[in-house]
């Protein structure tokens, strides 16, 4: 099959959409460890995901794409550290020398704090620059409050050392590791290719990408991005895409009258920031589920660690293909060799800033269409979570006191599934993509399977081998790919 001749695949609720949901049961119900039985309540690990998350998003204002990568270097600084302590799983990065006895919560406050600000000079020689050493008249206070917790003595001094070893070992192996590189997305003028969209508003935004370099940073997982490189946009003269396109124009348009209220509003509420969105998530299901401070600070790396890997790919699949957005798309159809599209030179996307929201303006985003980033980051961690699923068992909590040992069911998973499903039905409903490039967020992820060999696994259960990656096309686009005719 050639390029440009890619057949639509048809998959109502696919495996990413599964697994992305998944991954919110996988330690919850199928990875839990055996101590697994304390309140949440004072969980340092649920503690400073949150302060981690509003350090990264609401403090500094990281873009979603780009916030994920910084959570994963706090999340498994912090899986690191809580899991030298414990000792029941493999290591993502390194296992410094713990005692059992040591604090678990001094160890997660400290590897979270200590990424996020870094050391000074008076603190390690030599010195390690951490994400936001601005921040550090702000997070200090809450540092303290959290070690004021612990008890002075041995276990909370020796937690302290994990926790700064993790730290440092995170903050050393992501120095030089691609982020804030210049990479830019060229614009393109033929049909298919990406530029920038038209002035929207009476302001006339025109939003570009604070951060394209995501997709040139060194990977947490997957040893090789091409390994995520998806199939491609369909080709501008096929059926598939005359789909696509009539679909968006129709429901996707701000005055649109076949997109229901309720539609509507769902299109709106996932333009919230996706690592946002989960890890709130993740942090109801720890506290819901009553994870302990081990197999919470391991929820939140599993799922951050892999989400930070879709993303990079994402990105770089969208450098690769640079595919144009809707908004261009409907408006210059006249020109994409297609008799099954029109143009519609006055077409806007319900993503417009003219619809009335509480936070920033709803705008066309400022970087290629394909693949959708939301699909990518949150479907991004499915290969790993469905491995502890599938292949653990463990107790459930609360009123579900059961051994569960076998696959969880659909029906189990569906409330959860309904979320995940909500966030791949949210392009085609507002924001300016294309559903193949949704489906593509969803399809490429399956490809990166081989993860960060036997990181993140239970100590007594090595893997054996690496499963096998199925074919990816490592071919760039030729002008049939994305630019019709």
């Amino acid at each position: 099959m050639k390029l440009g001749q890619v057949q639509r695949r048809k998959m109502p609720l696919t495996v990413v959409a599964r697994l992305a949901a998944a991954t919110l049961l996988a330690v919850a119900v199928g990875g839990l460890s055996a101590s697994a039985r304390g309140q949440s309540a004072g969980n340092a690990a649920i503690e400073w995901n949150a302060i981690a998350s509003t350090a990264i998003m609401s403090t500094a204002g990281q873009p979603p794409h780009a916030a994920v990568l910084s959570l994963a270097m706090v999340q498994g600084a912090v899986y690191d550290a809580v899991n030298a302590i414990d000792g029941g799983h493999q290591p993502y990065l390194v296992a410094p020398p713990a005692d059992s006895g040591d604090s678990k919560e001094a160890a997660t406050a400290t590897a979270a704090f200590r990424v996020l600000v870094g050391f000074s000079a008076d603190e390690r020689d030599p010195p390690l620059a951490g994400l936001f050493p601005v921040q550090r008249s702000i997070l200090q206070p809450l540092y303290d409050t959290s070690l004021a917790t612990v008890p002075d003595g041995s276990a909370k001094t020796g937690g302290i050392a994990v926790g700064e070893t993790t730290a440092a070992a995170m903050l050393t192996a992501r120095a030089n590791d691609g982020r804030f590189g210049d990479f830019k997305f060229v614009e393109g003028s033929d049909p298919g290719e990406w530029r920038l969209a038209p002035p929207q508003g009476p302001t006339q935004i025109v939003a570009r990408d604070p951060a394209p370099w995501v997709g040139f940073v060194k990977l947490f997982l997957v040893p090789n991005v091409e390994m995520l490189r998806s199939d491609g946009p369909n080709a501008l003269t096929s059926a598939a895409y005359a789909e696509d396109f009539n679909e968006v124009k129709e429901l996707g348009s701000l005055t649109s009258t076949k997109r229901t209220a309720d539609e509507t509003a769902a299109a709106i509420f996932w333009q919230d920031s996706g690592p946002a969105i989960w890890n709130r998530v993740y942090r109801s299901l720890a506290t819901s589920r009553e994870l302990d401070i081990v197999d919470s600070a391991r929820l939140f790396a599993m799922t951050n660690l892999a989400a930070a890997d879709g993303s990079i790919g994402c990105w770089n699949d969208k450098a690769y293909w640079s595919f144009w957005r809707p908004i261009t798309a409907i408006r210059e159809a006249a020109g994409d060799g297609n008799p099954a599209t029109e143009a519609d030179p006055n077409w806007l996307p319900l993503f417009d800033p003219s619809v009335p929201v509480s936070g920033p303006p709803l705008v066309t985003p400022g970087f290629p269409d394909h693949p959708a980033g939301h699909t990518c980051i949150s479907g991004g961690d499915r290969a790993r979570a469905a491995g502890v699923l599938r292949h653990r068992q463990g107790p459930l909590h609360g009123s579900e006191q059961q051994v569960l040992s076998r696959p969880v069911s659909r029906e189990e998973l569906r409330p959860l599934l309904r979320s995940a499903q909500g966030d791949h039905r949210r392009p085609r409903l507002g924001r300016d993509s294309l559903p193949h490039g949704r489906r593509a967020g969803r399809c490429a992820r399956q490809k990166g399977r081989p993860l960060h060999g036997d990181a993140l696994l239970p100590a007594d259960r090595l893997r054996r081998s690496i499963p096998a990656v199925g074919t990816v096309s490592r071919r760039r686009p030729t002008a049939v790919a994305v630019r019709g005719p």
